[in-house]
């Protein structure tokens, strides 16, 4: 039996020949990792489960910031960038979904979110509200106006 204070949360970690447990205790919840996920890892207050081949994200008092259903994630900063069926979106450590997880690409410059999905282009911002839907053939941002370009014809939108 290891036990290991981690501020106010206990992690437990028990192993005989066939099974490997680990809970981890708060004062309103005993969360078990291992009974509801094939793989866990704990690194600093996160834990990365698995479960059927499919990936979440969890605080260590069980709190969920990704939902265990992505086929994989990366964490850069404040955000989580998830993927599914060949598909990103991105999530915030709040567990708040900023971009679906809809899109073939997405590229994040400073404020903005340039969000690609079946060839063609929209905006968004890190809020995730759409300023400009994403049926566009291109554009391009000049100053606070975009120039957007939809079936060869040109319109500008104040942004």
């Amino acid at each position: 039996l290891i036990c290991i204070n981690i501020f106010s949360i206990e992690a437990q970690s028990k192993s005989s020949k066939k099974a490997q447990k680990a809970e981890l205790k708060s004062e309103d919840r005993k969360v078990d990792f291992s009974k509801d996920f094939d793989e866990f890892k704990i690194e600093e207050n996160l834990v990365f489960v698995t479960k059927n081949n499919k990936h979440g994200l969890f605080y260590l008092d069980g709190k969920t910031i990704v939902p265990c259903e992505y086929d994989e994630f990366e964490i850069e900063e404040n955000f989580v960038f998830t993927f599914k069926n060949n598909k990103r979106g991105l999530i915030n450590l709040y567990g708040e979904t900023i971009i679906p997880c809809e899109y073939d690409e997405f590229e994040i410059e400073e404020n903005f979110v340039f969000t690609f999905k079946n060839n063609k282009r929209g905006l968004m911002n890190l809020y995730g509200e759409t300023i400009i839907p994403c049926k566009y053939d291109s554009f391009k941002i000049e100053g606070s106006i975009a120039i957007v370009t939809k079936n060869g014809k040109m319109k500008q939108i104040q942004l």
